[in-house]
């Protein structure tokens, strides 16, 4: 089993969606209580729930994982599972970091095959990422912004402030380098396979070193999203009035969050010498 984890933004459905392509990996379907966004299938992409029968789910003990993140709750079905093995193909799941752990070590200490794989993506790419999402969901639910505002400010909190350090949450077996080429994915991805089928020990694929990260104190969460709310709205309403375009909506978005972000490490950097000041 592989098991894909990464933070907002990561790259995580793309790589699966590559691998599948493939015909020789067979995605284990992850349960949600998380709204549907824009092209996604119920049943294709995620099953998507109330909370209601997720905690059905859970009281039936029908859930091998479950974790909760940014309200909204994800796990996997024992008969998810059991579909893809039936399959022979390698079963393919995303996870979020606790998830993971648990899973790898339960699966390992039950004599399985399991390999954990952080893809690591830098806090420009997410940036970028998340703004080109924001664009186009601000638009599809204009008759709704602040609840995307409110979406989007804790989500781009989460990345900034706490996923980071994800990359230290567990010793996974494998970590990959931020990839933003199609043609590096591509090669990075037919190594992994080759990886997958025992060829360990041919060097054909070598876990990438940690990218730096600055490692936020905690505390600066709730402020960092009040200032990217903040941002958010103004960007909305930009785009609302007609002062903002698309494209210039998301230009907007990339520099306020860089400069937002390089407040927060200023302020996180003169925490740690001392500086007494209030956060």
């Amino acid at each position: 089993m592989l098991i894909l984890v990464s933070p907002s933004c990561g790259g995580k459905d793309y790589v699966t969606g590559k691998l599948l392509e493939t015909g020789r990996f067979s995605k284990v379907m992850s349960t949600t209580t998380r709204p549907i966004r824009e092209k996604e299938v119920d049943g294709v992409d995620y099953w998507f729930v109330t909370k209601e029968q997720f905690e059905t789910m859970i009281a039936n003990g029908e859930l091998f994982e479950y974790e909760q993140f940014m309200g909204k709750f994800y796990g996997k079905r024992h008969s998810d599972l059991d579909s893809v093995m039936a399959t022979g193909n390698i079963p393919v799941s995303i996870m979020e970091p606790k998830g993971a752990k648990k899973v790898s070590e339960l699966l390992k200490q039950q004599g399985k095959s399991v390999t954990t794989l952080f893809l690591q993506c830098s806090i420009d790419i997410v940036n970028e990422r998340f703004s080109e999402r924001f664009s186009k969901d601000i638009v599809k639910h204009e008759d709704d912004p602040e609840k995307i505002v409110e979406y989007y400010a804790g989500r781009l909190a989460s990345s900034f402030i706490n996923e980071p350090s994800w990359v230290d949450f567990h010793e996974w077996d494998l970590i990959a380098p931020t990839m933003t080429d199609p043609s590096q994915t591509k090669d990075y991805l037919t190594k992994l396979e080759m990886y997958l089928k025992g060829e360990k020990n041919s060097g054909s694929l070598k876990t990438a070193e940690k990218e730096d990260y600055i490692a936020i104190d905690s505390r600066f969460e709730l402020p960092y999203k009040a200032r990217v709310k903040e941002l958010l709205g103004n960007a909305a309403s930009g785009l609302r009035d007609g002062a903002l375009g698309p494209d210039d909506l998301i230009n907007y978005l990339k520099h306020g969050l860089m400069n937002d972000q390089n407040t927060i490490k200023n302020r996180n950097s003169r925490l740690n010498q001392g500086i007494n000041y209030e956060i």
